[in-house]
């Protein structure tokens, strides 16, 4: 009598050669979006993108750099007759220092005042002192000095055009000791009075 029951067929072993096994792929194993860490590590620019931009900033250098250039050479030539002006005026100033009477010092010193205030005005040398010249003024009640109505002022060695009065009554008194009085003229310049 046969047996109707079937063998059972025999197992092969994985070492086995045969026929690939094939792997059903889904459309979702087989997508990648932007957003995945594997696109976002493949980023970057390439050798194209970066001569381009090369390219570009050494157009713009071409351009920028001989501009700028100009601009500070014209600063530095505008610069320098100012300067030369200055230290020329200094070096008049340190030759005519000496025990002569200087230009400053002579009666045509260009000194502004209100009439109102000053009545008249004489310079001359100081004895002694070439680096100050003294200005004696006759002034009206306006500005008194002490109870005399004529005051001397001493002024510091600058040149004629830095000499600023714009009246006696900006001139204050302080007697400080007795019989002078100290103050400074607009434009910070310093001088001494005696009445």
């Amino acid at each position: 009598m046969k047996s109707y029951l079937k063998k059972p067929e025999p197992v092969i072993p994985d070492t086995n050669l045969g026929p690939p096994k094939t792997r059903r792929r889904t459309n979702q194993s087989l997508s990648i979006t932007a957003d995945s860490p594997r696109c976002r590590k493949q980023r970057g620019f390439t050798l194209i993108e970066l001569m381009i931009v090369l390219a570009i900033i050494g157009i713009l250098f071409l351009f920028a750099v001989p501009a700028y250039l100009g601009y500070t050479v014209k600063a530095h030539l505008t610069n320098v007759p100012l300067k030369l002006a200055s230290f020329g005026a200094n070096i008049e100033l340190r030759k005519g220092d000496g025990d002569t009477i200087e230009e400053i010092c002579s009666p045509t010193v260009p000194v502004q005042w209100n009439d109102s205030v000053l009545k008249s005005m004489t310079v001359y040398h100081t004895t002694g002192d070439p680096a100050n010249c003294v200005v004696e003024f006759s002034i009206d009640s306006q500005f008194v000095c002490g109870n005399a109505q004529m005051c001397r002022a001493i002024f510091e060695y600058v040149s004629p055009t830095n000499w600023k009065i714009a009246s006696a009554s900006e001139v204050k008194c302080d007697v400080e000791p007795p019989g002078g009085v100290f103050g400074s003229l607009p434009g910070k310049y310093w001088f001494k009075q005696y009445c």
